[in-house]
């Protein structure tokens, strides 16, 4: 089913090349390229097909010798374009951009893919051309492949620049641009009744993040009460699925202006963060039209502070209020706790769903392809800035924190509220 899509028949000339740039969606189908800046205008995410069965022109195989196809007489293949493709050898700056980290070298390595290299763009160029998602590197040997219950990349060591001794017990990761199909295969659930589970979360707890973490430990899309166009774009596209047609599971609200509770959920996940750091990112997005990914200027920041502080730490408080007091399962996450271990972080609300669709029977699988891709699909930069707030904002931000702390106790939440009261310098 087409809308408006756009076809470049030749990518190669400088003018279509930058034309591509603004599309994040192409299509195949036989030797035509279509291209659209939405999901909705080249296909219906509501229908699926496995008639893509046309083998593409040009002799292109798989690494295995295998035809791919490209589409089918009625089908087409639709791809969500995450960046620039990087034509021959990979450089120096490309391997720094795509450095993934430090960790502990496995104890056993995949011979069959090793390689003698002198530079770590060198090694991710060899495991670009045999399509591995990874690159490691140990400043003397290369071998390609990908993450496993052994390489989980978010336990990353130290740095790998010490001495030589230390590196031969320690790799250098990098990521290519080859997608992990483990976790790439995300879909939208079948109709039916399901068991579904709301997001809760005060808005910029990590609510966006989440459900991409969910999306690829689960396999489905997650859905949204917004119907947000601007996460649509960039590959959220259970968003644009109304939640009464019951394709998605895992439905994210904030619950803002006092909004009563669906009566569709079975079960909530309740994501908290100190509410000194949620409360600055919330106004990011307020004050820049919506954007998940750009920040206010810090003086603007600052008046919002001393003027409505008060205001949204009410709400902040008055929403795990309203969930706490469900007689309904509840999990609580601190927000804190994802970011530090995003893994067994999300295999715990895997395994807290009500819903046995979301319950892979390849997780750990797909959690070991999560690792290599931890950041998400949105994430507003990360800069220094130094907000002050003035005592008696203190004061009132420091009560709500100590009302939700209470409000756990009695739920019979065993983790305490982390010492949120120490304000946004605190580390956890």
């Amino acid at each position: 089913m087409f809308y408006k899509i756009e076809t470049i028949d030749n990518i190669t000339s400088t003018s279509n090349r930058s034309k591509v740039r603004e599309f994040k969606f192409a299509a195949v189908q036989d030797i035509q390229c279509l291209c659209a800046k939405h999901f909705q205008y080249l296909a219906d995410i509501r229908t699926s097909s496995d008639q893509c069965n046309i083998t593409c022109g040009g002799g292109s195989d798989d690494k295995n010798g295998v035809p791919m196809t490209c589409g089918g007489a009625k089908s087409v293949e639709v791809y969500f374009l995450k960046g620039d493709c990087v034509k021959g050898s990979f450089t120096a700056d490309h391997a720094a951009s795509r450095y993934a980290g430090c960790i502990k070298k496995p104890k056993t390595l995949p011979s069959s893919n090793l390689h003698i290299v002198t530079s770590s763009h060198n090694c991710m160029t060899v495991c670009q051309s045999e399509e591995h998602p990874l690159a490691f590197y140990d400043r003397k040997n290369c071998w390609c492949g990908r993450a496993r219950n052994s390489i989980d990349l978010t336990r990353k060591v130290d740095s790998c620049n010490t001495s030589d001794t230390v590196t031969t017990l320690r790799t250098q990761v990098f990521r290519t641009f080859v997608e992990d199909i483990r976790c790439g295969n995300v879909r939208l659930l079948p109709p039916g009744m399901y068991n579904r589970t709301l997001l809760a979360t005060y808005p910029g707890s990590g609510n966006t993040w989440t459900r991409y973490l969910l999306e690829k430990a689960t396999g489905y899309y997650t859905g949204s009460v917004y119907n947000d166009r601007s996460l649509s774009e960039i590959g959220y596209l259970g968003e644009s699925i109304e939640v009464k047609e019951k394709r998605t599971d895992i439905i994210k609200d904030h619950f803002v202006n006092n909004k009563p509770i669906s009566d569709f959920s079975a079960a909530f996940i309740l994501v908290i963060r100190n509410p000194y750091k949620c409360i600055i990112s919330f106004f990011n997005w307020a004050l820049k039209s919506g954007s998940h990914v750009k920040s206010a200027p810090d003086e603007v920041i600052q008046q919002k502070i001393n003027q409505t502080m008060k205001e949204e730490v009410l709400s902040w408080a008055k929403l795990h209020e309203k969930i706490l007091s469900q007689k309904r399962p509840v999990l609580v996450m601190y927000y804190e706790d994802i970011v530090a271990d995003p893994i067994s972080s999300v295999r715990k609300m895997v395994e807290f769903l009500p819903n046995p669709a979301l319950h892979p029977s390849d997780l750990e699988e797909r959690l070991a392809c999560l690792s290599q891709e931890i950041t998400g699909l949105a994430r507003r930069p990360p800069r220094k800035h130094s907000y002050f707030f003035p005592p008696k904002v203190r004061l009132d931000v420091n009560k709500a924190i100590e009302k939700v702390r209470e409000m756990l106790r009695k739920r019979g939440i065993e983790k305490d509220l982390p010492p949120y009261e120490r304000g946004p310098e605190m580390e956890w």
